[in-house]
C-alpha cells in the first residue's frame, strides 16, 4: 500500500517538474519579447537560452520556432553574422511544424529585417540559401511568396546586382509548376504577371527601356489573365502605357496611363501622381478631345503644384497658345529634367508642338519659306521637311514642298478662293498682315 503511494507521488513530481520546466520557457519567451526593443543583446540571451532548454527536453518545438525568429531578426540588428547561418538553417528545417500561414509570415518578416545587415554578400548569401530550400523541398507557394517578396525589396534598396538571376528562376520555376500541374494555367499567368511587373520596375530603374519594349511586347502582350491584385494591374498598365508611347501609339498610351493612374490611386500609392502628369502628356500627343482634368479622380490633385501645372499646359495647348505652351513645359513643376522618361518623350512633345504652330501659321499663308518656318520654329530646316512631310502623309495639311525656291506651297490656301496671290519680292516688309513668312509681300488679285 506504502509503496502504490509513493510510486503515485513520484509521478507527480515528474509532472511538477515538467510543469515547472514548461513555465520558465513561457517566462523566458515573454521576458525576451519585453527586452527586444531596449535591450536587445539581453533580449538575445532570453531566446537563446529558451532554444536549449526546449531542445534538452525533447524534440517538441512550442517556444523554439518563435525563438528562432526573434533570434534571427535581432541577429540583424546586431550584425550578428558568424551564427546566423546556421539558426536560418535551423528556422526552415522547423516549417513543417507550423501552419503555412505562420510559415509565410516567417519568411515575410525575415526578409523585411534581412536588409539591416549592412553586408550585401550575407543579405544575399542567405537570401539565395532560403529560396533554394524552399525550392528544393517543393514549397512552391512560399518559394513564390519569399521570392517576390525578396525582389521587391531589392528594387526598393537598390541591391540589383543579382536581381535578373533570380527574377529568371522565379519565371522559370512558374513555367515547370505549370508542365508539373501543380499550379493551373491562370495561377502561373498571374505569377508570371507579378514577376514581369517587378522586372519592368528594375528595368525602367536602370533606363533600360528598350528592353522594356522588347520584353513587353514578347512576354506580355498577348498574355491573358486576370489580375486582381491593383498594384500589380498598376505596374502593368503603367508599363503598357510608357510602351506604346515610345512606339507613338499615342491615343492607346492615353487609355492605358489612366487606367494606371486609377490603380495606384485605389492602393493610395504615391506614383499615383506622376502618371496622372504622363496621361495629361499622352493626351496633349493624341490630340485627345478628353481633359483629364475633368476626370473624377483627378480632382483629388486639383490643388497639387505639379497637377496645376499640367491642367495648363493643357489649357494652353487647345487655345494653341504655344509660347505659354513653352514656357510651362520647361518650368520647375512640370519638372522634366527630373524625370528620365518625360526626358525620354521630350522630342516627341516637341515635335507635336511643331506641328501644331505650323497648321496654324498656314491658315494665313499660301506661300512660306521653309528657312522662315524654321526660324519660328526654332529648329532647323531639315526638322521643319520632316514636320511638313508628316503633316502631308497624314492628310493634316494639303501642299508641295519646293526644294528648289525652298518654299511650301500651301494647296489649301490657293485653291480655297476665286483669288491668287501674286507674291513680289519685298526685303523692307515686315507686316504680317500682308506678308507671307518669307518677307514677300501679298498682293491679291481677282481672276
Amino acid at each position: 500500500m506504502d509503496d502504490d503511494i509513493y510510486d503515485y507521488d513520484d509521478g507527480y513530481e515528474e509532472q511538477d517538474e515538467a510543469n515547472d520546466q514548461e513555465i520558465e520557457m513561457e517566462n523566458l519567451f515573454y521576458e525576451g519579447e519585453d527586452l527586444m526593443r531596449n535591450q536587445p543583446e539581453a533580449a538575445l540571451e532570453k531566446f537563446l537560452k529558451l532554444i536549449e532548454l526546449e531542445k534538452d527536453a525533447g524534440n517538441q518545438a512550442k517556444w523554439r520556432f518563435k525563438s528562432l525568429l526573434n533570434v534571427i531578426i535581432l541577429s540583424f540588428r546586431l550584425q550578428r553574422t558568424e551564427t546566423i547561418e546556421t539558426e536560418v538553417k535551423e528556422i526552415l528545417s522547423l516549417m513543417s511544424t507550423v501552419s503555412r500561414n505562420d510559415a509565410n509570415d516567417t519568411l515575410s518578416k525575415i526578409f523585411d529585417s534581412i536588409f539591416l545587415l549592412t553586408d550585401v554578400r550575407v543579405v544575399m548569401s542567405l537570401s539565395k540559401g532560403i529560396l533554394n530550400y524552399l525550392k528544393n523541398n517543393k514549397y512552391e507557394q512560399l518559394y513564390f511568396n519569399a521570392g517576390t517578396k525578396l525582389c521587391k525589396l531589392c528594387n526598393d534598396k537598390g541591391y540589383t546586382e543579382n536581381l535578373e538571376e533570380i527574377l529568371r528562376e522565379l519565371e522559370t520555376m512558374a513555367d515547370v509548376c505549370f508542365k508539373n500541374k501543380i499550379i493551373d494555367q491562370n495561377k502561373r499567368n498571374s505569377l508570371l504577371f507579378e514577376i514581369y511587373a517587378l522586372e519592368f520596375r528594375f528595368l525602367e530603374a536602370k533606363d533600360r527601356f528598350d528592353e522594356i519594349i522588347v520584353k513587353y511586347n514578347q512576354k506580355l502582350k498577348d498574355l491573358a489573365t486576370s489580375v486582381f491584385d491593383p498594384l500589380t494591374k498598376a505596374i502593368l498598365e503603367e508599363t503598357k502605357g510608357k510602351v506604346l508611347l515610345l512606339e507613338k501609339n499615342w491615343e492607346k498610351a492615353d487609355s492605358a496611363l489612366i487606367e494606371a493612374f486609377k490603380a495606384y490611386l485605389e492602393v493610395g500609392n504615391p506614383k499615383a501622381k506622376t502618371l496622372l502628369k504622363y496621361a495629361f502628356v499622352s493626351s496633349i500627343l493624341s490630340n485627345s478631345k478628353i481633359n483629364h482634368a475633368y476626370n473624377v479622380e483627378a480632382k483629388t490633385y486639383k490643388d497639387d503644384p505639379e497637377i496645376r501645372a499640367m491642367m495648363n499646359l493643357r489649357e494652353a495647348f487647345e487655345q494653341n497658345d504655344f509660347k505659354r505652351f513653352h514656357k510651362i513645359f520647361l518650368s520647375p513643376q512640370i519638372g522634366i529634367n527630373n524625370d528620365p522618361f518625360l526626358t525620354r518623350i521630350q522630342d516627341d512633345i516637341q515635335v507635336i508642338v511643331w506641328k501644331e504652330i505650323t497648321k496654324s501659321i498656314l491658315q494665313s499663308y499660301s506661300f512660306v519659306r521653309i528657312s522662315s518656318l524654321a526660324k519660328e520654329l526654332r529648329t532647323t530646316e531639315s526638322n521643319v521637311r520632316k514636320i511638313l512631310i508628316e503633316l502631308i502623309l497624314s492628310n493634316e495639311i494639303k501642299g508641295l514642298i519646293n526644294d528648289v525656291e525652298g518654299i511650301f506651297e500651301n494647296h489649301e490656301k490657293i485653291f480655297e478662293k476665286k483669288t491668287i496671290c501674286l507674291l513680289y519680292t519685298s526685303d523692307a516688309a515686315d507686316d504680317l498682315l500682308c506678308v507671307d513668312l518669307g518677307g514677300r509681300r501679298i498682293i491679291k488679285k481677282k481672276k
